[in-house]
């Protein structure tokens, strides 16, 4: 068994018309913050703290995550997911998300930062009960390189699988190594230096429901380059190409407020921290 550098489970429950904390453990390289009520919603907040400023050489890291029916979780980060140099063993980060009926998880962490000589690999497995809600969401942009070409990371492998009572429903990945690819060519990045990619599933969205969505979009963000697609099962995938931080993260939090006006109004309709 790899030895962990950082350990987090997390579980909430629903009291009456509050989601509470339920089973809570960490150990190593990963903590959470207390918990924390944003609205009145009864929506719950963690943020995710790594002590350590960024992953390292040889890092391994494990996530559970447990919400339970009609609880609803909104996980964040403290700060940005930073990978320094890996030179001798890659980073990698298993996270296992588990949707009770009814129950909702939304995963907004800040970007992911690869810095020169790099590798960052990430498994993501998402059980969802048949009515769960789910909205999750990764920035990839690169970080400092000596020689300032911003594609000076090895390998970034963000694999996702998502599975809807027990049963495979969406598979996503996003693997970019630069040094055997040429990411600035078509069906990659095309020149732009940084994708952010969202999943979403909830009961009611539809076709519809993405069209709209799109419209709004191609509206607010006319310099992006990006792509909405149904899913098999009731929701969407996004990916978006651009320059700017910032502006992927304006298109994240548009997604977030579109789902929230739609599904959830009471809720506050702002995601940042600073």
């Amino acid at each position: 068994m790899e030895m962990m550098t950082g350990t987090l489970e997390l579980s909430v429950k629903q009291r009456k018309n509050r989601t509470v904390p339920g089973h809570i453990f960490y150990q190593g390289a990963l903590k959470v913050m207390r918990p924390q009520y944003l609205d009145d919603s009864g929506q719950v907040t963690y943020f995710i703290l790594n002590p350590g400023g960024g992953y390292l050489d040889g890092d391994r890291y494990a996530l559970t995550v447990e919400v339970a029916p009609e609880a609803s979780l909104y996980l964040t980060t403290q700060s940005a997911t930073k990978i320094y140099q890996t030179p001798k063993d890659y980073v990698r980060q298993i996270n296992r998300i588990t949707v009770g009926s009814q129950g909702e998880c939304i995963n907004l962490p800040d970007p992911i930062i690869p810095y020169e000589n790099s590798i960052y690999c990430q498994e993501q497995w998402v059980y969802l009960a048949e009515d769960a809600r789910y909205f999750s969401s990764e920035i990839v942009t690169p970080g400092w390189d000596s020689s300032e070409r911003g594609f000076t990371y090895r390998e970034v492998n963000l694999l996702t699988k998502l599975f809807v009572d027990q049963r495979l429903a969406v598979m996503d990945r996003v693997l970019l190594q630069p040094a055997s690819q040429d990411l600035s060519g078509i069906g990659m990045l095309e020149a732009f230096k940084k994708v952010a990619s969202l999943l979403v599933v909830h009961p009611e969205i539809d076709q519809e429901y993405v069209v709209e969505l799109h419209h709004i979009l191609q509206e607010k963000f006319p310099d992006l380059r990006f792509g909405l697609s149904m899913l098999p099962i009731n929701g969407y995938s996004l990916r978006a190409l651009g320059d700017n931080t910032q502006a992927l993260e304006q298109v994240i939090q548009q997604c977030y407020q579109h789902y929230n006006q739609a599904f959830y109004q009471e809720r506050l309709l702002h995601t940042r921290k600073y």
